[in-house]
């Protein structure tokens, strides 16, 4: 015997099993273009969250950077400023006239046989010293006026003998040295 196939559904009954099963296929589809955008959409946002935190992350390391790079600005600016006015005070301090040297040496520039009158410090560093000497004693104030421009003393560079007068049995002598 052969089958036979018998339909006893109508046909509109036909064409509504066909209408539903494509409407079926289409919410089959539909479901599985809705869970694509859905998956497409939440990789989108994971990557700008992604992206956002690693930017994030680059900006708080490069405000730190800069941060520390002007602290380091700061610090070398006061550096540099610390050099220069070190520098300055060394220059100062390598010019600076000391008065006790010259008032010390003032007093021990002639032998104690010389008796020592006076003593001035004068402008540029020039010290006038008066004094009285014996006959025999005044060839020790040529003598040391000699040895100082000779260059032997480190605290005086030139002197001379500005007067020299005989008076009471002394020799009244000046003399100028320059510091």
């Amino acid at each position: 015997m052969s089958e036979m196939s018998l339909n006893l559904l109508p046909s509109r009954a036909k064409f509504q099993a066909s209408k539903i099963l494509w409407s079926s296929r289409v919410n089959k589809f539909m479901v599985g273009l809705v869970a694509v955008w859905l998956l497409a959409v939440v990789i989108i946002v994971g990557l700008l969250v992604w992206t956002n935190v690693v930017k994030n992350q680059k900006e708080t390391k490069l405000a730190n950077t800069t941060s520390e790079f002007l602290n380091f600005d700061d610090t070398i600016k006061n550096s540099q400023r610390l050099k220069y006015k070190a520098k300055l005070v060394g220059e100062v301090l390598s010019d600076r006239f000391e008065y006790s040297k010259a008032f010390n040496g003032a007093s021990s520039f002639f032998p104690e046989r010389i008796t020592m009158t006076k003593f001035l410090l004068g402008d540029d560093r020039v010290l006038k010293l008066e004094g009285t000497a014996k006959d025999i004693d005044l060839e020790l104030v040529e003598t040391q006026v000699r040895s100082v421009n000779a260059g032997v003393s480190e605290i005086y560079k030139k002197a001379r003998i500005t007067s020299l007068v005989w008076a009471e049995g002394y020799w009244k002598f000046s003399v100028e040295v320059n510091l």
